[in-house]
Order: C-alpha cells, then structure tokens, then sequence
C-alpha cells in the first residue's frame, strides 16, 4: 500500500512539474521565436524562411524553419535571463533554377 501511495505521489508531482515548467516557456515563447528570427536572418535560402513550428521537449527548445526547399532548426537554450540561439542546422539541398539569398523570415 506504501508503495502505491508513494507511486502515486511521486508521479503527480513530475506531471506537475512538466506542466508548470511548459505553462512557463510557453510564456517565452514570444522572445524564443525572436531570438530564433534574427539569427535566420543571417542564413542564405531559395526564398523567405517561413516559421513552421516551435518544439519544447526534448530540450533544447528548437524553433523549425522552411524556405520551400530547405529545412532549418533553430536550437534555443536560456543563459540567465535571455534566450540564446546554441545552434543552427539545415539542410542543403541545392535548387538549380532558384535563386540563393538572404530573402528575410515571414511569421
């Protein structure tokens, strides 16, 4: 019986946890994107990168681009108070008719 009660408690206070910690980020998730937006900014592409989608788990926090051809992720991590992009990985497939620049990011 000890061992269910202590089960039970300790697996409703890691839902707990996980939920508080994503109700948390989530509330970041306007200066996450904005720190992952200007670093797109610098990277070349087949067109405007377009935001895709924001991934919190598993860590680190990755923010998913797309140009229409290529795919980026933007990895996020917190250093103190702000947000900083730890790094940028893509995919390089090359488009023989595009033309390859820095065309900007569209939300």
């Amino acid at each position: 019986m000890l061992k269910k009660r202590s089960l039970l408690i300790i697996s409703t206070t890691i839902l707990l946890l996980i939920v508080g910690v994503t109700f948390a980020v989530r509330n970041e998730l306007p200066a996450i994107y904005a720190v992952c937006r200007s670093e797109m900014l610098s990277i070349d592409g087949y067109g405007p990168w377009i935001y895709q989608r924001t991934s919190l788990f598993p860590l680190p926090i990755d923010v998913i681009f797309e140009d229409e051809v290529n795919t980026a992720d933007c990895q996020v991590r917190r250093n103190g108070s702000e947000w900083q992009v730890t790094h940028v990985w893509h995919t390089i497939v090359g488009c023989l008719d595009c033309p390859e620049g820095k065309f900007g990011v569209i939300p």
